[in-house]
């Protein structure tokens, strides 16, 4: 049995476990694995300790299956790495860029402060800057091509000192905190172990495969945790792109059981009862962040009477603030106390520069003096900020003054969203201004429940989601797609409204259908659990979904004396039968003049539907009482998209216009001209240019023509010339009801002339004579239309009076300039009038 195997069986032997399996977590399988007896002689590891601590498995990948295939929940350069299997070992094989020198990685979600990272790796030839593993440790960001914050271990640098190196990374700079002293120059297999506890100190420990373990050295750093993605990246040139393994990877949390006494804590785990470890306690606690928070400070008091700020203990157990800091962003020793100061569970403590003063004014318990209290700013920004005696953070937050009125506390609202949040705070409503000492006067809930706004794809397993107001992105757990439960790897925010998620597979959607989400179990971020979320999928448009459909770009100015003016429009079209994202949508104009670019500023919506009308409009006024709203009227259900400017820079004669998304990509273009307007249009001004047909091309002349209504257009109409997708055959003149009877009694009382032609660009005469050919009523006189048009008669005359009962002849000429041809129809009407309803019959 070569060593590699020995090493595995005598792992395997080592561990008396039980696996309680937990119910998945965005998609990462949580297990439970409590060491019982851990044996000492674990791999030559010092795991004395164990017994006290509860260990959960936050990763266990043992690369059984690629990754993409893992329920670990994987993402990045899956094409980049292979399963290498060799007897009961199984490792990651770097398959990289054969081409060029290039960077792999893998990330997936875990968020950990404090616990144990295992890895094992497996080097051919000598690392090097450019020929590396980096194990990412923590990092806020799952590119791990990016400049990330967090920390990695480095396994390969320049020179002949390689060793494995925890850095710390600002943004992408790398700054080495703890080097080890096994070299890894030569290559090989190696096994790694890296420890950090509850207050920042990190121990690393290496191993050649299948020898003891050898502690590198400790350091302590405490600027990140919890940042949410871990995982690997490989950086490797060309020629070494198969030079580098990763065998299983697993990632512990430990969790100190509590009441802990000296009895198997070693000085790798402190316990905080002041400034200074202790190993001999009886009510001690391992301090971690948000133990302790802020929940109440006064920065402007009343006269003579002094600033405090609230603290409540959270955790479970008490905790002596000696060699603690409250302070505000002003630099300098702000020391609690260097005396034992003890705040119990659930209990509040009130801090203040003098504590009989703000006493006997509050009637307040748990008041104590703190002679260095930070003078918190009345007219500026400021913060107040809480730190362990190591410089652990404890919690935070920042503030700007506000109008509240001199005595009012600023309140927490509630104990699980974050301090710094602004949302999670509010003036005091107590009659006396302030609640020092006992329980908060606001209530832990908020005024407006957060509602799902938004949902767009935004790639094949990646989708965001916008709330209108904050919620708690941890408890979104249950996505549904179209009614079908739909697992996701992991969701992430940096303002608690816009959530970015991402599958482990494909979403749901259908490719031609609309699609919508719903999610339950979900909270705001104050903890109030809310109803079902559920919203339409739009998607971010690509070429053809969206086509330009009418363009005004001479309008009329002042037409009418007193009147509104015409503005700029270009209305767009939705093609598709799901919902679209146009919400980052740009116009591009360009003439003889130049060219321009627009964004839009106000949107009556962010998603337009399928088959609907999307409206652009340049106006300094809001569309409400817009020259687009004034001259033409809005419709309800019409989207409309404005630009906070006078026009959109469409020259008056001809143009090019596009349309982009925020990918920029090209949506669709036209070439417009005046010369596309039909020769019968004398005035063409005030005129739009309308598309004909959906189906034919966005730049063929022929496919446009000039509206045919009297405002000049249609924004956010179905077009005048709309054929749609099909064509009459031959031209029909319709008439119904015939008879009608105009009775005003809401029966038959106007009948309806609707006239189809075999195109667009006719002219038509619409007149009604009575049985002797007298011209009764002329309905339409030169009035352009499109291929189907509909004229209405109410039975009055030109001089608005009732006609009487009898038949009555529809005469109508059409003609059409362009193609010189002409066709006239003659149609009979009836009209009748009930009796009794006041008119003489002749």
């Amino acid at each position: 049995m070569n060593d590699k195997k020995k090493f595995r069986k005598r792992v395997r032997n080592s561990f008396g476990v039980a696996l309680i399996v937990k119910e998945h977590f965005m998609l990462n399988t949580i297990i439970t694995l409590l060491l019982i007896n851990l044996p000492i002689s674990l791999v030559g590891i010092d795991l004395s300790w164990a017994s006290d601590y509860v260990r959960k498995v936050l990763l266990n990948e043992q690369f059984i299956t690629p990754p993409e295939e893992s329920d670990v929940g994987w993402t990045g350069m899956f094409h980049h790495f292979g399963i290498e299997k060799s007897g009961d070992v199984s490792m990651l094989r770097l398959k990289g860029n054969a081409i060029r020198s290039d960077t792999s990685w893998l990330a997936t979600s875990v968020s950990l402060y404090h616990g144990e990272w295992n890895y094992t790796i497996s080097i051919s030839g000598e690392p090097s800057n450019s020929n590396r593993i980096d194990l990412v440790i923590m990092s806020d960001t799952v590119d791990l091509k990016s400049n990330f914050n967090g920390y990695i271990l480095k396994a390969g640098e320049n020179g002949s000192n390689d060793v494995i190196r925890l850095v710390r990374v600002d943004n992408g700079i790398m700054t080495p905190i703890l080097s080890g002293n096994t070299t890894i120059a030569e290559g090989g297999a190696f096994q790694i172990r890296l420890v950090r506890d509850p207050i920042g100190h990190w121990m690393l420990y290496v191993a050649k495969l299948g020898e003891p373990f050898e502690l590198q050295g400790s350091t302590h750093d405490t600027k990140y945790g919890n940042l949410g993605y871990t995982g690997l990246r490989i950086i490797h040139k060309r020629t070494r792109n198969m030079d580098y393994a990763i065998g299983p990877i697993n990632i512990l949390q430990t969790t100190p059981q509590r009441n802990l006494t000296s009895t198997g804590l070693t000085p790798n785990y402190r316990v905080f009862s002041g400034d200074v470890a202790s190993t001999s306690v009886d009510a001690g606690a391992l301090i971690s962040p948000r133990d302790i928070l802020i929940n109440e400070y006064l920065y402007y008091p009343p006269e003579d009477i002094p600033q405090f700020v609230e603290l409540i203990n959270v955790s479970s157990n008490p905790i002596n603030l000696r060699g603690w800091e409250l302070r505000d962003n002003s630099s300098g020793n702000r020391s609690i106390t260097p005396s034992d100061m003890w705040i119990q569970p659930g209990a509040y403590l009130v801090l203040t520069p003098d504590s009989s003063i703000l006493s006997s004014y509050y009637s307040a318990p748990n008041v104590r003096q703190m002679a260095r209290f930070p003078l918190l700013n009345r007219g500026s920004k400021d913060a107040v900020i809480l730190r362990a005696s190591s410089g652990l953070t404890i919690d935070s937050l920042g503030y700007t003054p506000s109008p509240v009125g001199d005595g009012v506390s600023i309140e927490r609202i509630s104990l699980q969203a974050p301090s710094w949040f602004p949302i999670n705070w509010k003036p005091s409503s107590h009659r006396r201004g302030a609640t020092p000492g006992e329980p908060n006067s606001i209530p832990p809930e908020e005024p407006i429940a957060p509602k799902l706004e938004l949902a767009i794809i935004t790639g094949s397993n990646s989708m965001t989601l916008t709330f209108s107001a904050e919620i708690n992105i941890a408890t979104i757990s249950n996505i549904s797609i179209n009614g079908i439960r739909t697992p996701f790897s992991l969701c992430k925010s940096t303002d608690w409204k816009v959530v970015y998620c991402a599958s482990a597979t494909a979403w749901p959607v259908e490719p031609n259908n609309p699609s919508y989400i719903a999610i339950e179990s979900i909270q705001s971020l104050l903890g109030a659990p809310l109803p079902i979320q559920s919203s339409p999928i739009a998607r971010i448009p690509q070429h053809g979904d969206l086509l330009i459909n009418e363009i005004l770009f001479n309008p009329l100015q002042a037409r009418f004396d007193g009147g509104s003016d015409q503005s700029h429009f270009v209305e767009l079209i939705n093609t598709r039968n799901y919902h679209v994202f146009v919400g980052d949508l740009q116009l591009k104009t360009k003439s003889s003049t130049g060219t321009s670019t627009i964004t839009f500023a106000e949107k009556s919506s962010p998603i337009i539907i399928p088959e609907s009308m999307l409206v652009l409009h340049a106006d300094t006024a809001t569309t409400a009482t817009s020259r687009l709203s004034q001259f033409f009227g809005l419709v309800d259900d019409s989207n409309y998209i404005r630009a906070n400017r006078s026009t959109l820079s469409l020259n008056s004669t001809s143009g090019t216009v596009w349309i982009y998304a925020s990918n920029q990509i090209t949506i669709d273009s036209i070439r417009y001209d005046a010369v596309y307007h039909y020769p019968s249009v004398r005035d063409r001004r005030g005129v739009s240019l309308e598309r004909i047909s959906i189906i034919g091309s966005s730049v063929d002349p022929k496919n446009w023509g000039s509206h045919a209504g009297p405002l000049g257009g249609s924004p956010g109409l179905v077009n005048s010339l709309s054929i749609g997708t099909q064509i009459a055959s031959e031209s029909t003149v319709r008439i119904y009801p015939n008879p009608f009877s105009p009775d005003n009694d809401s029966f038959e009382d106007v009948t309806s002339i609707a006239l189809t032609m075999p195109d667009v660009g006719w002219l038509v005469n619409v007149i009604v004579h009575d049985r002797y050919g007298r011209k009764v009523r002329t309905l339409a006189d030169g009035e352009r239309i499109g291929a189907s048009h509909e004229i209405f008669w109410n039975g009055l005359d030109d001089n608005n009076r009732r006609v009487f009962t009898g038949f009555y002849i529809v005469l109508v000429e059409a003609w059409h300039v362009e193609q010189r041809k002409s066709q006239v129809y003659k149609k009979v009407i009836g009209l009748i009038h009930q009796p009794g309803a006041g008119v003489s019959f002749k």
